[in-house]
Order: C-alpha cells, then structure tokens, then sequence
C-alpha cells in the first residue's frame, strides 16, 4: 500500500471521527481532502462525488469578510475551501473530457477568488480556464484538420 492510499484511508478515519463528534465543519473538510486524494489516485468518479458533496454541506453565502470578525474569518476559509473545490472539480471535469463544465467550475472559481481578495487563487483559476478554453476549440480544429488531410495527400 503506497502513500496515496495511506491518505485515503487516513481520510476516511477523519470523515469517521468528525461524524461521531457530529460535526459538519469537520466532515465536510474531510470528504473535501478524500476527494483531492483520490483525484490524485485517479479515482475521478470519487472525487467528484466527494468535492460536490463537500460544496453541497457547505451552507453558509459567502460575503466579504469583515476586519478581526470571527465570523468573516470562518466566512473566508468556507470561501477559499469551495474555491479550491471547483477548481479541483474543474480539474477533474477536464479530466474526463467534460469541458463546458470545466470551463464553469473555473469560472466560479474566479469568482470567490474576487470575493475573498484571493490573487493567487484567481490567477490559478484563470489559468486553469485558459487552458480548458483552449481545449475546447481544439476538438474542432483537430476535426476540421482531418477533413483537410485527405485533400491536402491527394495534392
């Protein structure tokens, strides 16, 4: 048994604990980390069951965070948490060739990223969408290249 499924397993003790202290915060955070491991795995059809399920407890809308206000500072690390989801989520839509709803997640993405104040997190999102965008008209151009190539060998 390696690292990665160490991690998973580990993770899954986490999600164990956090429901026998009945804490949703707590389970949330650890089937959020079990969908990144198993991402890593590339087990995508878990990872996106576990991603989704961890934006779908998160319950909170996201404002702004206040200054030294400990609500804000739980409203910015849920934010920044579903941030990193959709991203991850985004990641894994590419993954499995689903584009559109790549190019969504990652939208959504910059989006929190901008609400938090978050550049680092919105310069990745906005790469991550560069690319799948990119990915996108590529199916088309490769078509139409080989539509191309019969008469372009005949020549």
């Amino acid at each position: 048994m390696g690292l990665p499924e160490h991690s998973a397993i580990h993770h899954q003790h986490a999600i164990e604990y956090a429901n026998r202290m009945g804490s949703k915060q707590a389970q949330s955070l650890a089937v959020g980390n079990l969908g990144l491991a198993t991402y890593n795995q590339g087990d995508h059809a878990t990872s996106r069951m576990c991603l989704q399920y961890h934006l779908d407890m998160s319950e909170k809308k996201h404002a702004p965070p206040g200054l030294g206000d400990q609500q804000s500072t739980d409203t910015l690390v849920a934010a920044t948490s579903d941030c990193d989801a959709h991203m991850q989520l985004g990641q894994v839509s590419a993954a499995e060739g689903q584009y559109q709803e790549a190019v969504s997640r990652f939208a959504r993405a910059i989006e929190l990223a901008r609400q938090i104040g978050d550049r680092k997190r919105e310069q990745d999102a906005s790469v991550l969408l560069g690319a799948t965008q990119g990915m996108l008209g590529f199916h088309d151009h490769q078509a139409s290249l080989l539509e191309k190539a019969p008469a372009a060998i005949a020549n």
